[in-house]
């Protein structure tokens, strides 16, 4: 999934997070936002 940055330096990231994409995990078991990140970087 390709989400972009739109800013980002050491201690801030600022992406475009996507329609229906859950920003943490929850019980809906879909990906979440920040896991996709933490694999990212």
């Amino acid at each position: 999934m390709n989400i972009p940055i739109l800013f980002e330096d050491n201690h801030l990231l600022l992406v475009e997070k996507p329609v229906n994409v859950p920003v943490q995990e929850d019980s809906s078991g879909d990906p979440d936002l920040l896991t996709l990140f933490k694999r990212r970087y």
